[in-house]
């Protein structure tokens, strides 16, 4: 059985989980989890907060090619919902699983996924290539 530390926090019970090293918060039907305890409060403190304070994050595309577009959370709900602005002025509601952290370490680590797309895309290619030389029926 895994030792679990607990803290109570503004209502909520915020749990460490030693498996995934990991703080988490029950939110309604969701959970919110992160490294930092500092930064699972803060998140309960924006819920919680009338006079939200925005912060910046990225917004990832979702499914299949993964684009990241940077934003900022206008407000947050219950259910791990986040309403983002882009700087293009549009907004959005997205799932908490397709938001990220606006930090240097993400910066750095979507340029990783990005050197890693291009060399699927030249796989890709490669392929493509072989199968035209290959010979078919007559």
């Amino acid at each position: 059985m895994e030792n679990e530390a607990k803290v109570k926090y503004k209502g909520y019970m915020i749990v460490f989980r030693e498996s995934s090293e990991t703080w988490q918060v029950a939110i309604g039907d969701d959970t919110y989890e992160n490294f930092s305890l500092v930064k699972v409060k803060k998140y309960i403190d924006n819920l919680n907060r009338k006079g939200f304070k925005r912060f910046d994050v990225f917004v990832s595309s979702g499914w299949g090619e993964f684009t990241f577009r940077k934003a900022q959370v206008t407000s947050v709900d219950e259910e791990g919902h986040y309403w983002v602005v882009y700087e293009s002025g549009s907004r959005e509601k997205v799932h908490k699983t397709k938001v990220y952290e606006y930090s240097k370490e993400n910066i750095n680590t979507m340029e990783l996924i990005k050197a890693v797309d291009k060399k699927v895309e030249e796989l890709h290619k490669e392929r493509e290539n072989y199968i035209k030389r290959m010979v078919g029926l007559k």
